[in-house]
């Protein structure tokens, strides 16, 4: 579509991969920021690290839910959050984001009170903290131990899992197999 409405190459650009140390010069360029996804349990447990360059460079973004990290967008009306796979909400989206005018430094303003927050010296607080005075997690004395000898684990793990999903099978073998020593 792009080549046929003559905008590659002069409003739109397909790049390979932009290595680390170049993308700021990417982002500082850029009108808006993209961040798609599908709906997948990955995308719940993961954050987009893209959408914190975001960000660092001011931009609006426009998220698929799911995350922590479209919440973010959505708390701080920093874009738009869109469906899963939803083509005409991204479509609108990006209508929608560049026709407000001084999007960028209204974005840019919203952000300035976030990007503290989520520098390393922040974000890695807690674990720099646990390392200086390790400790033993409130529960680990209440759960008892469970050991499954040689011959009970071949056989719980001798069934090939059908799927790439979790292997529940193997995860129940071993729960029933235990006999109550957990």
């Amino acid at each position: 579509m792009s080549e046929e409405l003559g905008l590659t190459d002069r409003h739109v650009f397909f790049h390979d991969w932009i290595p680390y140390d170049e993308r700021e010069s990417y982002l500082l360029e850029a009108d808006l920021g993209l961040s798609l996804h599908l709906d997948h349990v990955e995308t719940r447990f993961a954050f987009r690290n893209r959408i914190l360059d975001y960000i660092w460079a001011g931009l609006p973004i426009i998220s698929t839910q799911g995350d922590t990290a479209s919440e973010l967008v959505a708390q701080h009306n920093l874009g738009s959050v869109v469906d899963y796979q939803d083509v005409p909400g991204v479509a609108h989206a990006i209508l929608e984001l560049l026709d407000i005018p001084d999007l960028k430094k209204k974005v840019g303003e919203r952000v300035s009170g976030l990007i503290p927050k989520y520098q390393w010296s922040q974000t890695t607080q807690p674990l720099v903290a646990f390392c200086q005075s390790p400790r033993f997690a409130p529960d680990r004395g209440k759960l008892k131990k469970v050991s499954l000898n040689t011959f009970e684990a071949s056989q719980v793990i001798k069934e090939k899992p059908s799927s790439s999903r979790f292997p529940w099978s193997i995860f129940l073998s071993i729960v029933r197999n235990s006999k109550g020593r957990w």
